[in-house]
């Protein structure tokens, strides 16, 4: 039949090794059995040592003016300062490049916009029609705007006879500017 030898050998060990486990960590015991644990009392045992452990106070620092200190000490009598690069040319061709790389970017996202516009993406009609109206890498053209918006609304694109709207009010606003007062 069944043979409970080992069983009954090895349930003393584990309910000792539950207890002892539970004593130094009751945090991880269910609430009801922090009772049974001896030496203890309760507080202790279901708070743990933090509850007992007195929190210390955060250090105030009184205010301390800031230092003055001269970037550069003051030259001696006598003698002329070191003279001082006025730009570094090395910060300088880094930065012209990084400009030529964001101006090539920019380029190839304005042909891939019009190549996808022309092929009939919405999306890209709408994005070339904002480039055209706020004169975003292309010179400012409200004709092309609103052609581009126009195509755009015509698949159904949501922002773009808002954008229309807009486009007509400048165009507007471009024409009484352009007509000369009596």
């Amino acid at each position: 039949m069944w043979d409970f030898s080992s069983v009954m050998k090895w349930t003393p060990r584990l309910a000792l090794v539950c207890v002892v486990g539970g004593w130094l960590c009751p945090e991880t015991l269910p609430a009801g059995w922090i009772d049974i644990l001896p030496g203890r009392s309760w507080t202790a045992q279901f708070y743990g040592a933090r509850r007992y452990v007195k929190p210390i106070a955060p250090q105030t620092q009184l205010a301390t003016p800031p230092a003055t200190l001269s970037p550069t000490p003051p030259p001696l009598l006598g003698t002329t300062p070191p003279a001082r690069p006025q730009t570094n040319t090395v910060d300088a061709e880094i930065l012209k490049k990084q400009t030529d790389q964001k101006a090539e970017t920019l380029k190839r996202t304005i042909e891939f916009q019009k190549k996808r516009a022309e092929q009939g993406s919405a999306v890209a009609q709408f994005d070339l029609g904002k480039r055209y109206l706020t004169g975003d890498g292309l010179e400012k053209n409200l004709q092309e705007a609103r052609k581009w918006f126009e195509a755009a609304a015509k698949q159904g694109h949501a922002g773009a006879a808002a954008r229309i709207e807009e486009v007509g009010k400048l165009e507007a606003a471009a024409t009484k500017k352009a007509e000369p007062s009596p």
